[in-house]
Parts: C-alpha cells; sequence; structure tokens
C-alpha cells in the first residue's frame, strides 16, 4: 500500500515496510527507511484526516473525538475512537487499538464501552 505525502511530490511511502520509493525514472530505487513502521502508520492515519483521494477533506466531514473513548466491534473491545470521517455516504471512525495500528471502522459496527 502506497501512500502519496504532500510536500515530497515523486515520493512514496510504502506503510507496510516503512520505507520511501522514489517514483519517475528510478522506479526501481527504494530509500532506506527515515520512520518506523509505526511512525509511517500514524502519519498516514493522520493524512487520512486531512486528505481523501480527490484532495483536502471537507471541515464539515472530519470531527475529533477528544479525549478520545474506548470502542468495541462485534462486543470485542476494538481500541480508541479518536477521530471520524464522512466517505461515500457514512461516517468512518479512526480507532487505535491495543497494538497503536489504526481501523478505520463504520460507523454502525461501533459501540461505545467503559474500558479496553
Amino acid at each position: 500500500m502506497y501512500h502519496h505525502f504532500a510536500g515530497k511530490a515523486g515520493v512514496l511511502v510504502d506503510v507496510d515496510r516503512g520505507r520511501e520509493h522514489l517514483a519517475g525514472e528510478h522506479d526501481d530505487v527504494v530509500v532506506e527507511p527515515i520512520l518506523s513502521e509505526q511512525a509511517a502508520h500514524r502519519l498516514a492515519a493522520d493524512l487520512e484526516l486531512q486528505y481523501d483521494v480527490y484532495g483536502p477533506r471537507s471541515p464539515d466531514h472530519v470531527r475529533r473525538v477528544d479525549p478520545p473513548v474506548p470502542v468495541e466491534k462485534a462486543w470485542q473491545p476494538a481500541g480508541f475512537l479518536d477521530a471520524w470521517i464522512f466517505e461515500q455516504g457514512t461516517w468512518l471512525g479512526r480507532v487505535k487499538g491495543k497494538d497503536d495500528k489504526v481501523s478505520w471502522i463504520p460507523q454502525a459496527e461501533l459501540r461505545r464501552t467503559e474500558q479496553f
């Protein structure tokens, strides 16, 4: 999975491997990691709040949850909900699990819980 970061024209970050890939003439060139995998995932999750595939997100399509609240999915602890985005007609919650990995879960599948 590759994400294009604004301000880094021609550079794609391979979030799964935590490496940068130089796009263009030398598609086979891979730069050593500048971010840990966890830091790359956090950065990608933050950028998801700011941008969709068409460009910057409309401010009315983003809701922050402060402080984050514990949630569950299908009666199993899912993590902490800290933001919502409106995407293709539905609200998706950004949920950070125990391992700090981020999941985007549809609103209908989430339920607030007292503890995680």
